[in-house]
């Protein structure tokens, strides 16, 4: 194959290293698997578990003896507003414990009572108290665990700046997937029994208004369309209402904005009006997530918005010990980051701070069931990458144990299927032409710059198809958008060397993300109703009767199609709470 220097076999490809990837590895592993992880970044360093500072919620009852896995099912149910998959969320609130007591046995450590159980805190949209956690810093005990457990397996290899870029399907089925190995700039043929897609979210398509990492561009979710797997509820978005944006080496930081629920901070406009008595006069700054994040992207973008895009968020009515004693247990020295607050020249014992809406948490995402599976042959997918468990809003603290959980059951179901299935050789012209598409961008001599694509996608991503959506807003973000994804087409690169070439990564990462950005505003669009992370204001209520239902985006050859399947209510009904 002349475009493919190295090829490679395997019998399970994990995309994606972080949280829910290396849980899967570490699990197909145990099920005797040979296991790529394959990380675009750095193991241990890319994705969003790391950064994950607090709760992971999971029904153990230590606090509170009445709570049990089917009360957490509840909640999930009914913080989604009954668009999750009920038997997902089973699976999940029945197999989070166990998953976090494997964690623990990695090296992974909580915060414990005397008594060796559990310390459990109570987290909105849960009746009880059971979010477990490690100080300020359970994401770091994530990977500290799941990299030590994967360390001892030599059964893992772990390839780092691995751009995983398409899948091989022959007669639908996984015969492999090529990859760019970004410090060589060769493309790779993977050739393997099973696919792991645990990439994670997309919020990189609201830059700069995303509190992840960038490497968060919707891979997965891109290449499983191009595949032929359904994608789902990708018109929620969940947004942190305060997230910094000035200064500019904080942008997206958001856990300053528990100022708000720690320390009683108060939001402003640039005309210094308390905004929120017009959008929830009874609970003002403490009103829900998403109606606090709703209201601070109105008067962002009606004109009331501070200098740099945000709104005022301020504590300095306290008094100046109060705010130390905040700061001292969670920004020490007043620094984030490494970067000191008080050096930059703002002050937040009498200095406003200004804040915005971030993109946090994807709930659409790839359609799977109970096992993983996509509906594609030797296809599986988990973690925050996939729609089912967070229905239309995600309840504090699930993301973390969901990973874990869901992590597992890909990597055990894919080693099993594996094991048991002759490997498919990838269709040798199916190869080709996919490494010339991947080329092209290189080869190209004139053409588009990605650069420019991304840049308006991200800002029509952020102004039509944010927090606050309309019918007009939407139909003119659709079609702008495929616009942007037919130049994505004719993408030209200027840098011509391929070894870490990070502007073909990049042009190649907003082809993805461009596919995706379509598919939210079609199903934005589509879905004439408000429900959870869903806000229309040409239709502010909820419908029930016509909308209780899952909004589906295909591919076909190059066209979208958004459609609609029926909500299962498989254990509890909305008539039963």
């Amino acid at each position: 194959m002349s475009n493919i220097v190295t090829q490679i076999e395997t019998d399970v490809l994990v995309v994606g290293s972080e949280g829910t990837g290396a849980r899967a590895a570490i699990e197909a592993d145990n099920y005797g698997a040979r296991t790529i992880l394959a990380s675009k970044g750095i193991f241990g360093g890319s994705g969003v578990t790391l950064m994950a500072p607090y709760s992971c919620c999971v029904a153990f009852g230590h606090e509170d003896p009445r709570d049990n896995p089917r009360e957490h099912e509840k909640d999930t149910i009914m913080g989604g507003q009954f668009l999750g998959n009920q038997r997902l969320i089973r699976v999940y609130t029945e197999n989070a414990p166990q998953r976090m007591l494997d964690l623990e046995s990695y090296g992974a450590r909580f915060n414990k009572k005397e008594d060796g159980k559990f310390e459990q805190v109570l987290m909105p949209g849960h009746r009880f108290p059971r979010a477990i956690h490690y100080k300020f810093a359970t994401g770091k005990q994530f990977r500290k665990g799941l990299m030590n457990e994967v360390g001892r397996r030599p059964n893992i290899k772990v390839y780092e700046d691995f751009f995983v870029l398409d899948l091989l399907v022959e007669s639908g089925k996984i015969s492999g997937a090529l990859a760019l190995d970004l410090r060589t700039g060769e493309l790779v043929l993977v050739k393997t029994g099973a696919v792991i897609l645990a990439t994670g979210g997309a919020m990189e398509m609201f830059y700069p208004r995303s509190d992840a990492s960038c490497d968060l561009t919707g891979d997965s979710h891109a290449m499983a369309l191009r595949a032929g797997a359904q994608l789902r509820d990708l018109e929620f978005m969940q947004f942190f209402p305060t997230g910094m944006v000035h200064p500019p080496a904080l942008n997206g930081v958001i856990w300053i904005g528990q100022l708000r629920y720690k320390c009683g901070g108060l939001l402003y406009n640039r005309y210094g009006e308390r905004f929120m008595k017009k959008y929830d006069p009874v609970n003002m700054e403490l009103s829900t997530r998403d109606l606090v994040s709703r209201a601070m992207a109105t008067e962002i973008i009606e004109g009331r918005g501070t200098p740099h895009g945000g709104v005022w968020l301020d504590v300095s009515y306290l008094g100046d010990n109060i705010v130390e004693a905040y700061a001292a247990e969670v920004f020490p020295n007043f620094s984030f980051r490494g970067y000191n607050l008080l050096e930059a020249g703002v002050d937040i014992r009498k200095d406003a701070i200004e804040v915005a809406p971030m993109a946090h948490f994807y709930m659409g995402g790839i359609t799977i069931n109970e096992f993983c599976e996509t509906g594609i042959e030797g296809l599986y997918a988990a973690g925050e990458v996939t729609a089912g468990i967070n229905g239309a809003n995600r309840i504090e603290g699930n993301a973390l144990s969901e990973i874990q959980v869901f992590g597992a059951i890909a990597g055990q179901v894919a080693a099993q299927y594996a094991g048991q299935q002759a490997k498919s050789e990838p269709n040798r012209e199916q190869v080709e032409e996919k490494c010339a598409a991947l080329l092209a961008p290189l080869e190209r001599n004139e053409g588009v710059s990605y650069f420019g694509l991304r840049r308006q996608a991200q800002e029509i991503m952020w102004t039509q198809v944010g927090l606050v959506r309309d019918g007009e807003k939407l139909e003119k973000a659709a079609a702008a958008l495929t616009s942007l994804r037919e130049q994505s087409s004719r993408i030209c690169v200027r840098n011509k060397t391929r070894e870490c070439n990070r502007e073909w990564m990049e042009a190649l990462e907003t082809q993805n993300m461009l596919l995706l950005a379509e598919a939210m505003a079609r199903s934005a669009l589509y879905r004439k109703e408000t429900r959870g992370a869903h806000y229309r204001r040409d239709y502010p209520e909820k419908n029930n009767d016509q909308w209780l239902v899952n909004v589906v985006a295909t591919l076909e050859g190059e066209k979208l199609n958004i459609n609609q399947a029926p909500v299962e209510f498989t254990y509890l009904k909305p008539e039963e709470v």
